[in-house]
């Protein structure tokens, strides 16, 4: 389904529908939380006609959007064998707890994943299947072809929301950025912030820690990770037994400085032996705490407000 076919069906709905708009949502419910860039750039306006679409939006590839990389989903259900991404950049961002610290160097690639495809309003999100269980109907709706590409990656992602969480995680993906505010208030509590990477240069580079902040609290962090989708779908998890941090790097070349955040994921005794970050660390299960970073698009943390 093209991006603009995904507008045609938020203009026939908005007629009848109410005025609001996720960033009321998002203004009326996290009034001193600024939206985090990649947020904003999904959300549009709904269009009263196709012809107001701007060409970026007519051409996005979601079939690609969101591709899953080592810094991002990440948590315990996720078991990749990395035997075709031993030259994935994004698997600078890994490291070990005892790294995050003030002074320490490192090499960090920070990429910007494919564009995601944008956020649907929720009334609209909520009318359409999102079920393996109706997957056919799904296809019949995007006027897809089973087996098709974009009908392989509609039904990847449904599987990974459906994986069965382990131990000290949660699992859930909302359709709407409606939901995933819902879904952390719940969670965590409110008020609760976001938490987002904004790097100054998508390349390797290397940077020293100049400062870092422990963000969470006892009550976990959620993080949301944009999944390739025909519209905005983002696998959000609970989890109670990792810590979030704000770390400010300084670039060695030219003193620029980026915010990023960092997630250390204390217990991994339950992950598969396969996870991408015990190849890259020379660990195994269990033992020790796990950290990396989020990379720029598509990821934001969300913790409890202190």
């Amino acid at each position: 389904m093209r991006a603009c076919d995904v507008f045609i069906l938020v203009a026939a709905a908005a007629a009848n529908e109410p005025s609001s708009t996720p960033e009321d949502y998002w203004k009326a419910n996290l009034p001193n939380s600024p939206i985090p860039q990649f947020i904003r750039h999904l959300l549009t306006s709904t269009p009263s006609d196709e012809s107001i679409i701007d060409e970026k939006r007519r051409t996005t590839s979601w079939s690609h959007a969101g591709e899953h990389v080592a810094g991002d989903k990440h948590g315990a259900h996720f078991n990749e064998d990395l035997s075709d991404q031993e030259d994935n950049p994004s698997l600078s961002l890994i490291f070990f707890q005892q790294d995050l610290r003030i002074g320490k160097s490192m090499n960090l690639n920070f990429r910007k994943p494919s564009d995601l495809a944008p956020f649907l309003p929720r009334h609209l999100a909520d009318s359409i299947p999102f079920s393996s269980k109706n997957f056919s109907q799904i296809l019949q709706k995007f006027s897809l072809v089973p087996d098709s590409p974009k009908a392989r990656v509609l039904k990847t992602t449904l599987h990974d929301c459906e994986v069965k969480a382990v131990r000290g995680e949660e699992i859930f993906c909302p359709t709407s950025l409606e939901s995933m505010i819902d879904f952390t208030f719940s969670r965590l509590g409110k008020p609760a912030i976001p938490l987002s990477t904004n790097p100054n240069a998508a390349r390797t580079r290397q940077y020293r820690i100049t400062r870092v902040k422990k963000s969470s609290d006892a009550k976990g962090l959620v993080a949301c990770h944009g999944l390739p989708y025909a519209y905005a779908v983002f696998l959000c998890h609970r989890v109670t037994n990792a810590a979030a941090y704000e770390v400010e790097l300084t670039a060695a070349d030219d003193g620029s400085k980026s915010d990023a955040v960092a997630v250390c994921h204390m217990d991994t005794s339950e992950w598969g032996s396969n996870h991408v970050a015990f190849r890259v660390l020379g660990v195994k299960p269990g033992e020790v705490p796990v950290c990396h970073f989020l990379e720029e698009e598509g990821n934001v943390i969300w913790v409890h407000a202190k």
